[in-house]
């Protein structure tokens, strides 16, 4: 028992189909394109990134992207919160200042020792690695296809 913590990387892509195609389902069945309205969406859902009991980081999370709600959903994060957090998680490993511990059961310990700073060094890895992504991951709009990718953090106590 205890706080764990997932980062999410979700790709939505889009196909245009031509009446008369067919297209495979995942397991392999045919559908008509006629049934598809033009097109074929899929999405896929990949776990990034994982803490166990990184409270700090779950409270700025939840303070700042959840309005305080902290009910273990699933919240969003855009480029710009990824960026803000990793702002503030540099901040704190250079100075040892912010990113308070947060206390809640089975959260772990609230102090600021070197579990708190190994926590903060693999949530910027995690952010680090998830701006890198957003870079690259754009859609190109000369292809029959497009996609949008989606970030999300969820918890779990």
């Amino acid at each position: 028992m205890g706080l764990d913590q997932y980062w999410h990387r979700e790709v939505h892509t889009y196909e245009m189909v031509r009446d008369g195609d067919t297209c495979k389902t995942v397991d392999g069945i045919d559908i008509p394109a006629a049934n598809l309205g033009g097109s074929v969406s899929r999405t896929t859902d990949d776990r990034v990134g994982y803490l166990r009991k990184a409270n700090a980081v779950h409270g700025w999370i939840v303070d700042n992207l959840a309005g305080g709600e902290d009910e273990c959903q699933r919240i969003h994060l855009s480029v710009e919160d990824v960026s803000a957090l990793l702002r503030e998680v540099e901040f704190a490993l250079a100075t040892g200042e912010g990113m308070e511990p947060r206390s809640g059961f089975f959260f772990g310990s609230t102090d600021k020792d070197e579990y708190w700073r190994e926590d903060l060094k693999t949530t910027r890895d995690i952010l680090t690695w998830i701006l890198d992504d957003a870079k690259v991951s754009k859609p190109d709009p000369e292809n029959s296809y497009w996609y949008t990718v989606d970030y999300y953090y969820q918890a779990s106590w």
